[in-house]
């Protein structure tokens, strides 16, 4: 570039920064630090937000066509969450029904970085990584609802329990006899769960005077189809149950954010590619955008703004701006 036309293009934007600070309204940028301590509602997260416990129950109940009975048994069976007046770990009042649980995540959930590898936190793709898990299923609210519209899922789909009552328990066959058992093992599918469904059933006979499975315990046959799809049972039916056994979910209202912060695990930023000088926006162009925001710092001491580091953004910093203009 001749030095006629580097001249010509510094008046050009000098004319131009001068229109943009006395005339065009400036945005001043800030940096901004977040740090993600609370899992977030997913999805339809807005339906979670000042309900009660019993309230989202009820209404997930009736949606998916699943027992009352059967998510307030299955909070007992995974958490104890129904006799427990004040959950006994912060896990616990994270994953009351273990929906998507695994120790690692618990780990993670409880300040071990090792489990928490997610390098796409917070905004993954899907992965199976336990940040990333916390973040999508952790929740009181959440775990109401995504693990009442599960149930149904493995109950009905052809890829569950809809079209083999088979199911692989810690590597254990199990054949159920309905899709309902199999439904409670695809969701659990671990020994533990199989060799405490007796306290399934004891709980369930103690609690409401019947027995899940219309019958004698049998571990291939936990719960009857008709005990596991809807039965009546009022949102103050529920509320009054839970507050009957003592349980930290009686009249709990499940906020914006999940009942209980994690605690705070330490992300370290990302690595900032390096910029070229005048590209203040990191679009990797620079034009008027830049030159806008050169204008908004016009006579302050901004770093990033500065590209000499005189300590102050002048007419040599528009110099440098405009010599890359363009590029």
């Amino acid at each position: 570039m001749t030095e006629g036309k580097k001249k010509i293009k510094l008046l050009f934007l000098w004319l131009t920064i001068t229109l943009v600070l006395f005339v065009i309204p400036t945005t001043t940028y800030a940096s901004v630090i977040l740090e993600y301590v609370d899992a977030l509602q997913a999805y339809n997260g807005a339906s979670f937000y000042n309900k009660t416990v019993a309230q989202l129950i009820y209404e997930e109940s009736n949606q998916h066509n699943i027992n009352p009975r059967l998510i307030l048994i299955m909070l007992q069976r995974e958490s104890s969450a129904i006799t427990q007046s004040t959950p006994s770990s912060i896990t616990r009042q994270a994953w009351p029904l273990f929906y998507y649980y695994d120790e690692r995540m618990a780990a993670c959930l409880n300040g071990d970085e090792a489990y928490c590898s997610d390098i796409s936190w917070p905004h993954g793709t899907g992965s199976a990584t336990y940040r990333q898990r916390a973040y999508d299923f952790g929740g009181v609210g959440q775990q109401i609802a995504y693990a009442t519209a599960q149930l149904r899922n493995l109950h009905d789909n052809a890829s569950y329990c809809g079209g083999s009552l088979s199911v692989s328990v810690d590597g254990v066959t199990i054949n159920a006899d309905n899709a309902a058992t199999c439904a409670l093992y695809k969701y659990t599918p671990h020994a533990t769960s199989y060799n405490t469904d007796s306290a399934f059933y004891t709980n369930w006979q103690s609690w409401w005077g019947s027995t899940p499975n219309g019958g004698a315990y049998s571990p291939t046959n936990t719960i009857s189809d008709t005990n596991f799809n809807y039965v009546a049972m009022s949102e103050s039916d529920i509320n009054s149950f839970l507050a009957g056994k003592g349980s930290w979910l009686a009249n709990h209202t499940i906020a914006q954010y999940i009942s209980t912060p994690y605690p705070v695990i330490y992300s370290p930023p990302a690595a900032t590619p390096t910029r070229k000088t005048g590209d203040i926006n990191g679009d990797n162009n620079i034009d008027l955008l830049d030159l806008s925001i050169l204008a908004a710092w016009w006579g302050t001491n901004n770093g990033e703004v500065d590209f000499n580091h005189d300590g102050i953004v002048d007419l040599l910093d528009l110099s440098a701006l405009a010599s890359a203009w363009g590029t």
